[in-house]
Order: C-alpha cells, then structure tokens, then sequence
C-alpha cells in the first residue's frame, strides 16, 4: 500500500491483511435503512463504520470529530484494535463518505 488510495484488485489481494470499513451514507438520515442497505450490498468481511455514531454528540453540528476516548471506544466496538490497515470505501452516488471517515480516523494513527 503506497498511499491513501487501493484499487478493488488490490483489495481482493489483501483482503485478510485489512479492516474494510463500509461508509455508505443515506439522506436524510436513517440508520435503519443505512444498515438495511449495508446488509443487502456490501464488501463480504466489511463491518458498518456509522457516521452517526463516530462522532461528537456533543457539538450542535453533525459528523464532528469525536474525541480520542469515544472514537476509540467506538472503533473497539466494530473490533477494530489498529493492528490492521484500514480500508474504507462507500457506494454512494452524490454524498462520498469514505473521505470523511479516513479523515476521521488519521489522527488516531489508524492507517
């Protein structure tokens, strides 16, 4: 991996090296239809990584970065411990989230 950005093919190469993380968003939002849409399409060992709840529910604005205790207590509940490499992706068609969460997750030194 030599930067931020993996092909499918390398994906399918590594897969058992990484955590594939879904980001897929709906609008407005709903997380019943979000995680419907995660299980009817979606990378097979790919786990929801949820917008909604990665984030600081304390700030009036959504999506805002959480802080170190609550991203990392969120990520150990998606089994995530940063001992893998981290690939998000997402399917959206005009909300791409898969930025937002990579950015997310830089500052933890979640690669």
């Amino acid at each position: 991996m030599t930067g931020p950005v993996v092909s499918a093919d390398w994906l399918a190469d590594h897969l058992a090296e990484v955590v594939v993380l879904g980001a897929t968003y709906v609008l407005p939002p709903d997380p019943a239809r979000s995680q419907a849409e995660f299980r009817d399409a979606h990378i097979p060992v790919a786990r929801l990584f949820e917008i909604d709840e990665v984030a600081d529910h304390d700030h009036p604005l959504p999506h805002m970065m959480p802080d170190p205790a609550t991203f990392s207590q969120e990520m150990a509940a998606l089994g995530i411990d940063g001992s893998k490499r981290a690939v998000v992706y997402d399917r959206s068609h005009n909300h791409f989230r898969a930025p937002h969460v990579w950015f997310t997750c830089r500052p933890s030194g979640l690669p």
